[in-house]
């Protein structure tokens, strides 16, 4: 009796056991399942798949789930490299990745951290750490002996990664190599859920790649039959590298018109994409509208690729930043702290030059505004107060200010109420202009360069806080 009352203690205790082990297990795979779906191919709001990426990978590593917190991991690089191009959290996220997958064991997740890794040593220019990954991601793909999907999947990635490797080095022959194994790769996955998206992804690659190789017509065909393959058109970003190589085509045949349709498809859809895409799409339309002679549509574009350019020296600087403090090798450190001073240099180079730029630009723009109110007001230099104070300063006579200053006796005045830090010779410089002296006339008079008499409206316009739209021979006229 008591033997058989042993045994159902403990059939019980195996029931339980084994029912608390299957929940568990069906709760893992309900979270990898959950991890699985939320990809990015299938996400129109990036933002939102973000935000569940993160969720996942909080409940894998609380549940200890570590497929589901790779899979969270990679998702989230994805996030970091497609939709804000922030290379600083894509390489902290693909480092974590990367020691999370060799701890686990678990080798397609390896292959996807030395492919994002891999893009942030690319981009800054690293290309010898940058070879790295990608072969040791092929070392790595070599010791798999029975591939599943996810690996791959990794191996797709890694043939994609090498041929960008390839393009950065300007070698379109070995580029399109990579590009068709990749396609041979995922030929072997259509029963794959996301084979189409994946199909757009490689045939926009493919497309590229004929084009570096000049074979417009096989880029053409492969472009159009990416944009084929998204037919529901759900995820636009699929379609961006599409509408960009077909207006590429297009512009190489001259055919203006044609190839700023497409440019201004991808435009519209270029949120979803990364900083150096849509660097290479205005820098394109720049090119079109210097050709047609496009002066508007060429200061429009030249200042969104101004901001575009700072904001990419800056990523860049703040992901090398990143990549010395996960170096140990003092050379390979010392290289790298050469390459974010010139960088550094850079950034600070370029904001100079955009400031000096926009400010001739704006000083050209306000003399034209200037020269054209000067032509209507001509009349007022014939008024007798006008004229005796119009000699003294042809004549450089030292009685011109205080002569000014009793015709005018509230110009000052106002002028020091609205900035009290006005000095002297900035004042007398408005009397000559509330005269409607011209730049030309006050340089000559003055015995100064006109690029000075300039610079002096450019600045005293900032003390006074003439808006820039305004005249101000106007303004101080109207004083």
């Amino acid at each position: 009796m008591r033997e058989v009352s042993l045994i159902i203690i403990f059939l019980c205790f195996f029931v339980i056991v084994n029912s608390l082990f299957s929940q568990n297990y069906n709760g893992s795979d309900s979270l990898i399942a959950k991890a699985k779906a939320n990809s990015y191919l299938n996400s129109p709001d990036a933002d939102k798949f973000y935000r569940e990426a993160q969720k996942i990978y909080v409940q894998a590593v609380a549940s200890q789930n570590h497929e589901a917190e790779l899979i969270a991991l990679k998702n989230i690089c994805l996030y970091y490299y497609n939709k804000i191009y922030n290379l600083e959290n894509l390489f902290e996220t693909a480092d974590l990745l990367n020691h999370q997958s060799e701890k686990y064991h678990i080798p397609a997740y390896q292959i996807y951290a030395k492919v994002f890794l891999f893009d942030v040593y690319v981009y800054n220019g690293l290309y010898y750490k940058a070879k790295q990954q990608l072969d040791q991601g092929t070392k790595i793909l070599k010791k798999v002996t029975d591939p599943e999907p996810s690996v791959t999947d990794a191996k797709i990635n890694l043939y994609i990664a090498y041929s960008n490797y390839y393009a950065a080095l300007h070698k379109p022959e070995k580029r399109l190599e990579y590009c068709k194994l990749s396609v041979k790769e995922l030929e072997k996955s259509k029963a794959d859920i996301d084979y189409r998206k994946k199909a757009c992804i490689n045939y926009s690659n493919l497309a590229l790649a004929y084009f570096g190789t000049n074979m417009d017509d096989s880029a053409e065909y492969y472009a159009l039959k990416s944009i084929t393959m998204n037919e529901t058109g759900k995820m636009k970003n699929l379609s961006f590298p599409n509408f960009a190589i077909l207006g590429d085509i297009y512009k190489r045949k001259s055919q203006y018109e044609k190839a700023l349709q497409y440019y201004y498809q991808a435009e519209n859809i270029k949120d979803n994409n990364n900083y150096r895409n849509i660097s290479v799409l205005y820098k394109n339309m720049i090119e079109i509208y210097k050709k047609m002679n496009d002066t508007a549509n060429i200061n429009q574009y030249s200042a969104k690729l101004e901001k575009l350019n700072l904001a990419i020296a800056v990523n860049k600087y703040n992901s090398l930043s990143k990549v010395i403090d996960n170096m140990e090798n003092k050379d390979q450190k010392k290289s790298i702290y050469f390459i974010m001073i010139t960088t550094l240099f850079s950034i600070t180079g370029f904001v100079m030059l955009v400031i000096i730029f926009r400010k001739k630009k704006t000083i050209i723009q306000q003399e034209k505004i200037s020269q054209q109110y000067l032509e209507k007001e001509l009349h007022n230099q014939n008024k007798p107060s006008y004229s005796a104070l119009i000699e003294m300063v042809k004549n450089n006579n030292i009685a011109f200010f205080p002569a000014f200053q009793e015709t005018f006796p509230d110009f000052a005045p106002k002028l020091l109420e609205i900035n009290p830090k006005m000095v002297l010779s900035e004042i007398e410089f408005c009397a000559l202009l509330k005269l409607n002296f011209s730049t030309k006339d006050i340089a000559r008079y003055r015995f100064i360069e006109q690029r000075t008499v300039q610079n002096k409206k450019y600045h005293i316009r900032k003390k006074l806080n003439i808006p820039d739209n305004m005249d101000i021979y106007y303004w101080l006229c109207n004083l």
